[in-house]
């Protein structure tokens, strides 16, 4: 009889041992799994997404316009900018995300892997960074998300966060957004969003001419009392 017992104590015991390990396991796994469908590999998507060499070589040339400009000011602003991200980052954020990065702002990472502070109260994030701060947003703001989704901001409520929204950086509670399905930024207050530019691209272009032209200053908050808008909006153009 004793003999007996202790077995089904042994079956028990390692019957826990095998279950509560594969619990852990799928809470990790859920809470990794990006919430967002993966687009990639479709038309639409791949056309966002595209990366070349002469891609590169533009958004290379933005960067040294915004970095010229900026030093006249003074090298404080530009002495917070990061190296570029790797290529094993900027998968890992990909794989996160569930969503190729556009090919224009993949470009940009590879210039500078966030900037800390560099206009006004305005920074663009790291990678690692990026990636918390989604995770934040869509694990508070968002609701569940199954297969294709649409990035219009007008098709956002109060307070929602869009799963193909990433959030690139900002300052305080506003987020400058890249869309991962179009590609267009967006800047969100929290409330609502509105369409800056058409593409990361003609974003750092705007940035780049404002500063140049001494239109504006790395002092200037970017924004009057009641109309908020990021640094490359064609909104203020």
């Amino acid at each position: 009889m004793r003999s007996t017992s202790a077995k089904v104590r042994l079956i028990v015991v390692a019957a826990y041992a095998i279950i509560i390990p594969l619990c852990w396991l799928s809470v990790r796994w859920v809470g990794s799994t990006p919430k967002s469908g993966n687009m990639i590999g479709t038309p639409a998507f791949d056309q966002v997404g595209h990366y070349d060499p002469q891609l590169q070589s533009e958004i290379n040339e933005l960067w040294e316009r915004i970095e010229a400009a900026l030093k006249k000011h003074g090298d404080s602003y530009t002495e917070n900018f990061a190296p570029p991200a790797t290529d094993e980052q900027i998968a890992q954020l990909e794989s996160t995300l569930g969503y190729r990065l556009p090919g224009d702002f993949k470009a940009s990472l590879k210039v500078h892997n966030g900037t800390g502070k560099f206009l006004s109260q305005h920074e663009l994030r790291d990678v690692t960074k990026m990636d918390s701060q989604w995770y934040e947003y869509v694990e508070i703001l968002s609701g569940p998300v199954t297969g294709p989704l649409s990035s219009d901001p007008a098709q956002m409520g109060t307070m929602e966060w869009h799963p193909a929204w990433l959030p690139v950086g900002g300052w305080d509670v506003y987020e400058i957004i890249v869309s991962l399905e179009t590609g267009r930024v967006l800047f969100w207050t929290g409330y609502e969003a509105q369409e800056e530019t058409k593409s990361w691209k003609r974003w750092l272009e705007i940035v780049a001419e404002r500063l140049e032209s001494g239109a504006y200053s790395p002092e200037n908050y970017w924004a009057d009392e009641d109309d908020y808008w990021t640094p490359g909006s064609e909104r203020k153009m």
